[in-house]
């Protein structure tokens, strides 16, 4: 039932031609880059540095670091999710906590 409510009852969520679909992505995907393509770089950079123990902190494990960072990845790629139903300007928000918190990582 989530999958379904999540994936499937989202306005636009699978459209019938696929012409529609890639035209979504070229057109949110390019409102998000324009917006946080930076951030999302700095984040994307961020994640592989907290993967690969680079960090300053020593406090995780090999296993935390592969989860968080899979969380992070997960939380990143969201816009694969809200561009094929044009919901990027809200529901991309739900990855703002992990590129705010990656994108810093890599910088500091």
């Amino acid at each position: 039932a989530y999958l379904q409510n999540v994936w499937s009852n989202q306005v636009a969520s699978i459209p019938s031609n696929p012409q529609v679909w890639i035209d979504s992505i070229v057109t949110e995907g390019t409102t998000i880059i324009d917006h946080e393509g930076l951030f999302i770089l700095l984040a994307l950079a961020g994640i592989w540095r907290f993967i690969q123990g680079r960090d300053s902190g020593q406090r995780y494990g090999t296993l935390e670091r592969s989860l968080i960072g899979l969380w992070g990845i997960a939380s990143v790629g969201s816009a694969i999710y809200v561009v094929k139903g044009g919901t990027v300007d809200y529901i991309f928000m739900l990855a703002e906590p992990a590129l705010a918190l990656f994108a810093a990582s890599a910088i500091v």
